[in-house]
């Protein structure tokens, strides 16, 4: 059963809208952003695959777990790469891991150093709108056009998609971010943002193919149930050797 038969594309849907016109519409949307925020708050741990653009997409295996106050992420993140390595970060520090050599290279909570789990481009398969699901709010903004487009299938199971477009900002023109979330437990399993600077279109997506609530434990996120023989250094910022003298 659809818990929400305003979001299907009925005829009795259509007939509503163009009795009640687009302030229905927009607010029906809005239930379903907010439903979605609400639906992941009360999750506090998810296990995944998913599925990110690069060169070539590439596949990994991602385990979240919130924790409130933490200021470097939101929680407790691991991600795998293949059979070769992994990143981790423990609430306390982060560990970049070589498999193959048992060897791991320590980050600090360093503001220079926290780069590894914060921007570095392979960690946009961090679902983050999971360990902060507050910042789903920012598609409610007023300067914000909302729609809903045709229901979809993705991974077998039915969604919803929503999408949000920002207003255009000097070159940069007709940003839009879809969400494609399913209506079976409010997953976000496809996530599309677009824009077109200079005329020239630009991607980025996260697909999540599979996913399991409430299952990694604190244990998954600690080195030793992974590489319990590790070598661990810390982590030295590149220093260029000086230039010889004139």
């Amino acid at each position: 059963m659809n818990r929400y038969p305003y979001c299907t594309r009925s005829f009795v849907t259509l007939a509503a809208l163009s009795l009640f016109g687009p302030s229905w519409a927009q607010s029906s949307v809005d239930k379903l952003i907010t439903d979605t925020r609400d639906a992941l708050i009360r999750q506090r741990s998810v296990s995944y695959d998913a599925e990110l653009p690069d060169t070539f997409s590439f596949m990994e295996n991602v385990k979240l777990q919130r924790m409130e106050g933490d200021t470097v992420i939101g929680g407790k993140v691991l991600f795998t790469e293949g059979d070769s390595a992994f990143t981790t970060y423990d609430g306390t520090m982060i560990l970049e891991c070589d498999m193959k050599t048992d060897s791991c290279t320590r980050y600090s909570m360093a503001r220079d150093q926290t780069w590894q789990i914060q921007h570095n481009m392979r960690t946009m398969i961090i679902w983050r709108d999971f360990l902060d699901p507050s910042n789903m709010d920012k598609m409610l903004k007023p300067d914000r056009q909302l729609s809903q487009e045709p229901d979809t299938v993705l991974s077998g199971q039915l969604c919803w998609h929503v999408r949000s477009k920002r207003p255009d900002d000097g070159e940069a023109k007709d940003a839009t971010t879809d969400l494609y979330i399913s209506q079976q437990d409010h997953a976000v399993l496809l996530e599309v943002f677009r824009i077109v600077v200079q005329g020239d279109v630009q991607y980025s997506w996260r697909r999540i193919l599979t996913h399991s609530f409430g299952t990694p434990v604190d244990m998954d996120f600690e080195l030793g149930a992974r590489l319990p023989n590790a070598k661990v250094s810390d982590h030295r910022p590149y220093v260029p050797e000086a230039m010889l003298s004139v």
